[in-house]
């Protein structure tokens, strides 16, 4: 897998500084995240390259209404990006107990019942009718890619070195004052980024998709429990 060290190798000889004379990995560290994560959000645009986590969060005190404090830096939903579903239980109770909320467009002034039933995504945050128990909430999202910042790190996106080479690489061109050099690697960071799109549609194509009916005793995986 590629790592982040051999991209920073493939953008020094982009920039013709095989040395790390001025190119060093602290230098092309940030721009390297932004050709990243500019690349993520482009790819999970077209829905075909977002990773997904799946969380438990125990013991949710009755009477919430929001998720955001399990959003902040250091909790459980910090890199989420999308949730996708959410199941609930009374909290400790059995994995055959985890039932289905609903995604609602709006959740309606409700009074505390057993429990939440559905869900709204609004502003980066995960809304809840309030219950009146504890609950367990087991949540599946799409999963924004982590910084870039151990030079073992390797890559969340397959075949996406070369496009990051040339991105960043224009984007540190365009910081130095060399417009043509940036010009001339972002029409061809362009070009990879044309050939991975067509690939990974391919690839998508080519999956036969199966809708399964759900059952409550079925779970989807083993779970990440956080203490």
């Amino acid at each position: 897998m590629m790592t982040t060290s051999l991209i920073y190798s493939f953008i020094r000889s982009l920039l013709d500084d095989p040395q790390a004379d001025w190119a060093t990995d602290a230098y092309l560290q940030p721009h390297l995240n932004l050709a990243y994560r500019n690349l993520e959000m482009e790819l999970g645009a077209y829905g075909l390259a977002a990773d997904q986590a799946e969380v438990v969060i125990p013991n949710l005190p009755p009477g919430t209404t929001d998720l955001t404090g399990y959003a902040e830096p250091g909790g459980p939903l910090a890199a989420m990006w999308q949730p996708l579903t959410i199941y609930e239980r009374p909290a400790g109770a059995s994995d055959q107990d985890w039932q289905l909320l609903r995604p609602a467009d709006i959740i309606p002034p409700l009074p505390p019942r057993p429990f939440c039933d559905i869900w709204e995504f609004r502003l980066g945050a995960i809304h809840l009718p309030p219950a009146s128990q504890a609950l367990d909430l087991r949540i599946r999202f799409e999963e924004l890619f982590p910084a870039l910042t151990d030079p073992d790190q390797p890559l969340r996106l397959a075949g996406g070195n070369h496009l990051l080479a040339y991105s960043s690489a224009a984007l540190v061109a365009r910081a130095r004052g060399a417009q043509d050099l940036a010009l001339s690697y972002a029409a061809e960071a362009e070009r990879q980024r044309q050939l991975m799109l067509m690939r990974l549609n391919r690839e998508r194509q080519a999956m036969t998709l199966r809708q399964r009916p759900y059952r409550s005793n079925q779970l989807l995986s083993t779970p990440r429990l956080l203490s």
